[in-house]
């Protein structure tokens, strides 16, 4: 038996236009988001550690060096096909609209941070889920079925339970920001899901590379970036930079191999990892509300999405 998706991913990575994807694509997919939610949620815990050493360190440095780290990745993982490889890919309008909606919600997330706080930052790009679960079957054609709608609500809920209660110092300045965000950070999962049919991660990566490069470099001009001062804060920023561009290559992935709506539901993984980081590395104790988030989360977020891959049978 097969699911209805858009694409597989073939051994050499490339995906391939398809009307139905097989079992084990569709398992892919979802442990890729596992563990694009995993570099994730390590990415933002080394953030936190650069930022806490260098409290005046502007937030767009840390996006800047991201976006080196995804231009490092990218020509790596090239260069045995640069010869033959074509960075614009089919030139599709989803790519550049991919490129476009990236670049706008990288920008507007870190700067939502800075005026908001990472709590009402994050809970804003549940919005995300939202829009992906809304859009989906109208942009990828992709239905979703009683079983996904129980488990992007479920997640989402447990997301909400989780920041709705958060220890860290928030202000609603910049909440529109926050917004414009997770919905162009929707809109970007969705034109990255359908070019992912016809172009490879590594053109979707470049497409994403080359707008935040442009537009990091004119704000440049506008307003210098402060640099850090202390090597400690240079590698946590270095590190948490490649773990960034691992996630975004395998959040790309898992877009390409399942359906956007089980993946979106996933996505609500990393603030569970975040809580486990934070109560295992910084010790800094959680109430009840945010662990019993934590368990709608992995419940409705990660097992229902499993359960369904399991049930379907070769």
């Amino acid at each position: 038996m097969k699911t209805e998706s858009s694409a597989l991913l073939d051994v050499g990575g490339r995906f391939r236009a398809r009307g139905t994807l097989e079992f084990p694509a569709l398992k892919r997919g979802l442990y890729s988001m596992v563990l694009a939610c995993t570099f994730s949620a390590a990415m933002s815990a080394l953030f936190f550690l650069a930022f806490k050493n260098e409290p005046g360190l502007s937030v767009r440095t840390g996006s800047f060096l991201r976006v080196l780290a995804n231009c490092l990745v990218l020509s790596l993982m090239v260069r045995k096909k640069r010869k033959s490889f074509r960075f614009f890919g089919n030139r599709e309008a989803s790519l550049w609209l991919w490129g476009l909606f990236g670049t706008l919600a990288v920008l507007t997330f870190y700067e939502g941070i800075a005026r908001s706080g990472v709590a009402l930052a994050s809970l804003f790009q549940g919005l995300s889920g939202v829009v992906l679960i809304a859009m989906g079957p109208i942009i990828l054609k992709q239905k979703n079925s009683f079983r996904t709608w129980v488990a992007l609500i479920g997640s989402l809920a447990g997301f909400v339970l989780i920041k709705l209660n958060s220890n860290q110092p928030t202000s609603f300045q910049g909440l529109d920001l926050c917004a414009v965000s997770g919905i162009a950070a929707g809109l970007a999962y969705l034109m990255s899901a359908k070019a992912s049919k016809n172009n490879s991660a590594e053109v979707i990566m470049f497409y994403w590379c080359l707008f935040c490069l442009i537009a990091h470099l004119f704000l440049w001009v506008l307003t210098p970036m402060q640099w850090p001062m202390g090597v400690s804060t240079w590698i946590f920023l270095l590190v948490a930079s490649v773990l960034a561009s691992l996630s975004q290559y395998f959040t790309t992935v898992a877009y390409a191999l399942t359906p956007a709506a089980p993946v979106a539901s996933l996505g609500y993984l990393t603030p569970v990892l975040g809580l486990a980081i934070d109560l295992l590395i910084f010790r800094i104790p959680h109430g009840v509300t945010e662990l019993v988030g934590s368990m709608v989360v992995i419940v409705f977020g990660v097992w229902l999405p499993f359960l369904g891959a399991d049930s379907v049978k070769k």
